[in-house]
């Protein structure tokens, strides 16, 4: 029975954000998330579009982590300015952003697939697939930033 719903809670953990992201880039972004009653927004991955925007700010001459004129919304970038360093050496901009969204929601589901892997009770591996769900929900609200 473990091992069932280990294979479960992998396959749900994998295939719920696969179905809503696929549902929400072929469709509209906003009407997609919400009918999960999910809030969003636009830019498509807002908190995470302020880093390249912010390397458009340095370029400025500006510090992005004071004011970030780049960023449609007005923020200040929100993360350490490594971010900043590593995004610019990867070539990260406003229009392939969504990759490396996508990379760190893969980076994400991996984690917390070695947890339900390692899970030595079948009611445990079910909770940290429920409860992983409902994490990835609230941050595509934005209850991380």
């Amino acid at each position: 029975m473990l091992r069932t719903v280990k294979i479960a809670s992998l396959a749900t953990l994998w295939l719920v954000p696969l179905l809503v992201l696929v549902s929400a880039f072929s469709s509209d972004w906003i009407p997609a998330w919400r009918t999960l009653g999910v809030p969003a927004m636009l830019p498509r991955f807002a908190d995470l579009s302020t880093i390249p925007e912010g390397l458009e700010t340095l370029r400025q001459g500006k510090d992005p982590l004071v004011t970030n004129p780049a960023d449609a919304l007005g923020r200040p970038v929100n993360y350490p300015r490594i971010w900043l360093t590593l995004f610019s050496a990867l070539g990260i901009n406003v229009r392939n952003v969504w990759a490396m969204a996508i990379l760190f929601c893969a980076f994400y589901l991996a984690c917390m697939s070695v947890l339900i892997a390692q899970a030595k009770h079948a009611a445990d591996a079910a909770i940290f697939a429920r409860g992983e769900l409902i994490d990835l929900a609230a941050a595509g609200h934005g209850a991380r930033e």
